[in-house]
């Protein structure tokens, strides 16, 4: 029997601390201890692949993962290989992006090989997400301009100053693309997800498991928010976090652990016998 742990990053493995982004060392240690076991692990995120592998290396020592799904399943990687990647299309990004230029929202395109930032979006972040004082978070934080609108796999949007709703833009476009609110940062904001239909992370995790062909498996899935749904539905065990935002994340939980800061990931990988 091998067991696959599929953690998500924001809100369970990672929290903000003293203003940064923050892994408590007691996750860092119950993942490499889970690892040791012979468990298999893969962070599975709404973050891109190249923001994935930047989280996966904030830690003294890099976290011990076998893989990544990113862009809320529209990339799986075993290792560095990529298996899966599935992309808006520059036609679908250019329609969107003129749409949310007109209601006056802000927002960020994402590929493999990094984030691109509107201006406004970009100061944002900056000066929120905790990643200020990293020198190395250029390399994959990059103007708008420079994207390569064919390798977009998400978009995600925000409107600071009214004039449009989330449930706007998804009757507008939610019968050709996957939409999802944002579920962190300031809930005062409409804010979202937009990514390709028919891709989320419980499909992401089984193109996974048919890639592995593993004969026997027992699947864990960590999350917190709505777009861990899928995932915490497809995995046999579905573990949420004791601070998750939105209480009904917990109904779709077997075991609800504590809070990111308070070891919740490590007191579930033991609760489990994962360690």
């Amino acid at each position: 029997m091998t067991n696959l742990l599929f953690v998500d990053v924001d809100g369970t493995l990672l929290a903000r601390k003293d203003g940064q982004q923050y892994i408590p060392p007691s996750a860092t240690d119950a993942l490499a201890c889970a690892h040791d076991r012979g468990a298999l692990i893969y962070l599975c995120t709404g973050r891109s692949l190249a923001d994935a592998r930047f989280v996966s290396n904030l830690t003294d020592e890099p976290l011990a993962i076998d893989g990544i799904i990113g862009a809320s399943g529209g990339v799986v990687s075993v290792g560095d290989e990529v298996i899966f990647h599935r992309t808006l299309g520059a036609t679908a990004v250019h329609e969107l992006v003129k749409y949310l230029r007109a209601h006056g929202a802000h927002y960020y395109l994402e590929s493999n090989e990094g984030i691109y930032f509107d201006e406004v979006f970009f100061e944002h972040a900056r000066r929120t997400w905790g990643v200020a004082h990293r020198k190395d978070w250029h390399t994959i934080a990059q103007p708008i301009e420079e994207a390569n609108l064919d390798a977009v796999n998400k978009l995600c949007f925000r409107v600071w100053n009214g004039g449009l709703t989330f449930e706007e833009v998804e009757a507008t476009f939610g019968n050709r693309f996957y939409l999802v609110p944002a579920t962190h940062g300031d809930q005062s904001v409409v804010g979202g997800e937009i990514s390709c239909k028919g891709v989320n992370k419980a499909t992401a995790i089984q193109v996974l498991l048919d890639h592995l062909t593993l004969s026997q498996v027992r699947t864990f899935g960590f999350g917190d928010s709505s777009n861990d749904l899928e995932m915490l539905d497809a995995c046999d065990e579905a573990i949420v976090m004791g601070d998750a935002r939105e209480a009904n994340v917990k109904e779709h939980a077997t075991y609800v652990t504590s809070a990111v800061l308070d070891d919740g990931l490590a007191r579930a990988i033991a609760h489990f016998g994962l360690t």
